[in-house]
């Protein structure tokens, strides 16, 4: 019964842990917009929209959006950026396969974070279409494999750490998942986030 109580806490724990307008300045307000500035007006409005969307978990709205936004824009890094939002949308859609399939293509190794965040998006797909744990798990280790550096990837690390921590504990693997928490820990606290730390580390040794 103490062994059944410890890993429900685990789990609730874990549960628990796992579970931007800008206003125009003009000098003249009569005179028209550039072109350029309707432009990124209504972009600005669309991904207002969008998130607005998220919040009320109307992540099939929310996809259409992203996916127009993805469409029209020819700037890289956004472009990025929006197939990443797109195809967590369909993720929280519960659309699986389409969530996937927007991720593409997949790479073999991140060459870059948005690489990485691709690949532990595609784990946690994975993961919800019942895939082989050892693939799910495969995934997450190799999007953590890497060097990048900013408090952008240290935020990445931090939950990405957390959530193989999770899944080694879901696999039977104690050992690997605490060791996994205690680095989710470790990085949370240098992010100044003392909440998540703290959940983390109190889950690692539960599970020592």
């Amino acid at each position: 019964m103490k062994m059944i109580n410890k890993m429900l806490t685990v789990v609730f724990l874990a549960t628990a842990l796992l579970a931007g307008c800008r206003t125009a300045q003009v000098e003249d307000a009569s005179a028209p917009m550039e072109e350029e500035d309707v432009l990124m007006s209504r972009f600005e409005q669309q991904m207002s929209t969008a998130k607005a969307y998220e919040k009320s978990n109307q992540w099939e709205q929310a996809y259409l959006l992203y996916r127009d936004l993805q469409t029209d824009t020819d700037d890289p890094t956004v472009h990025r950026s929006l197939q990443l939002k797109a195809a967590n949308a369909l993720f929280m859609a519960g659309r699986y396969p389409a969530a996937l399939a927007a991720l593409s293509p997949m790479p073999e190794l991140p060459g870059s974070l948005h690489d990485a965040k691709k690949l532990a998006l595609a784990a946690r797909i994975l993961q919800k279409m019942d895939g082989k744990p050892e693939h799910v798990e495969a995934l997450l280790e190799i999007a953590l494999d890497n060097s990048f550096e900013g408090r952008d990837a240290d935020m990445f690390r931090a939950a990405g750490y957390a959530e193989l921590g999770r899944v080694y504990f879901s696999n039977s693997k104690n050992a690997r998942a605490a060791k996994c928490f205690e680095y989710a820990s470790e990085l949370f606290e240098s992010l100044h986030d003392e909440e998540q730390a703290e959940t983390c580390r109190h889950i690692a040794e539960y599970l020592r």
